[in-house]
């Protein structure tokens, strides 16, 4: 299994063009107010007006002469406790693959912005920490199992995202144990969600199953990354934002550090 790599935090020319340059799998677009790592108006808007997937092309649109072109990358865009009609405005853009929601958003908030994009992968963050089954496993509002109709991919990060902080490994093991263990069937019932918990492995018996796929964050860098992949083998991919930073900036070295991991990855 290929594992892939996001990069979080895209927010300068120069960061943008090394990861095009290297086909990084996600490029994450942060647009939290109170992040550090936010996009700026400018480079948002030179995506917008640039920007070009390789899908367009095959579909016919001629290419733009200074046109950005992702043959192989895709935007994610990512907020935080943010309303809905925040969150449209930026996806009517047309630019992103992928929105990725980071903060406490419920199933049914969830299940509100599948239905105005069901073109758009939707990813939730979840913080792990201490107690995970109380959270995220036996709760009957925030159990994973709620989620997974409308969510693509679970990322798991930190207790504190965007800290560079990991999470509790063992913790951490819990929560990916329990997705590998079980598929999902999920229907609506008057427009409440319905789920069940089925330890069948044959998805092609029921239409209605779905394998619960998550990908890991928190605190990875070029010293940690062969233990994750190491013991998360069935991760969609992993996620970094400080990983690629020295002293808060953007480092293309420690960058080229992890594709190389990827590089061997795939020759294994």
């Amino acid at each position: 299994m290929t594992q892939k790599l996001k990069i979080c935090g895209v927010r300068s020319q120069a960061m943008l063009d090394a990861c095009i340059a290297h086909n990084v799998d996600y490029l994450g677009i942060n647009f939290v107010p109170s992040s550090k790592r936010r996009v700026g108006e400018e480079l948002y808007e030179y995506l917008v007006e640039n920007f070009q997937n390789s899908r367009s092309l095959e579909q016919g649109e001629q290419p733009q002469a200074d046109g950005i072109v992702l043959k192989n990358s895709q935007l994610v865009a990512l907020f935080m406790n943010q309303s809905l009609a925040a969150i449209q405005k930026k996806l009517s853009s047309g630019i992103f693959s992928v929105v990725q929601l980071h903060g406490d958003e419920t199933p049914e908030f969830c299940a509100q912005l599948q239905a105005l994009f069901p073109e758009i992968a939707l990813w939730k963050a979840l913080k792990i920490s201490k107690n995970v089954e109380t959270k995220y496993l036996s709760s009957e509002k925030l159990e994973i199992n709620f989620f997974a109709p409308y969510v693509d991919t679970f990322l798991f990060d930190g207790p504190k995202p965007g800290s560079g902080q990991t999470a509790d490994l063992t913790e951490l093991k819990k929560i990916t144990d329990h997705c590998d263990s079980l598929n999902i069937e999920f229907e609506l019932k008057n427009n409440k969600i319905h789920s069940r918990q089925y330890l069948s492995t044959d998805l092609s018996s029921n239409s209605k199953l779905k394998k619960i796929r998550y990908a890991i964050a928190g605190g990875i860098n070029p010293d940690n990354i062969q233990l994750f992949r190491d013991t998360f083998t069935r991760a969609d991919f992993f996620d970094t934002a400080s990983g690629v930073e020295v002293e808060g900036e953007f480092c293309e070295e420690k960058l080229k550090i992890f594709l190389n991991f990827n590089q061997e990855s795939t020759l294994l």
